[in-house]
């Protein structure tokens, strides 16, 4: 994979993204559908992210990250600091 390029969905692991994102939400005290109203998602599309059924969009993993103040990379499981 090329530097800089993003990996096709069967290379990420998507519980981890999810388990992310879980303890991101619950480290604020917001339920799903809190979270999911403050980035205009259904609080069924937060559920399936979480449970690793759904892989977020681009835009909303941006929007996910720009929320909790963290990097897609972050969010994405990735190690920031492998490549330094």
């Amino acid at each position: 994979m090329h530097p800089g390029s993003v990996a096709p969905e069967s290379e990420v692991d998507m519980n981890t993204i999810g388990e992310i994102i879980r303890y991101k939400r619950r480290q604020l005290g917001l339920t799903q559908k809190a979270l999911g109203k403050k980035l205009g998602l259904g609080t069924t599309t937060i559920w399936n992210i979480e449970c690793g059924n759904h892989y977020p969009s681009t835009f909303t993993l941006c929007d996910l990250a720009d929320f909790f103040g963290c990097t897609t990379d972050e969010l994405l499981g990735r190690d920031t600091n492998a490549n330094r």
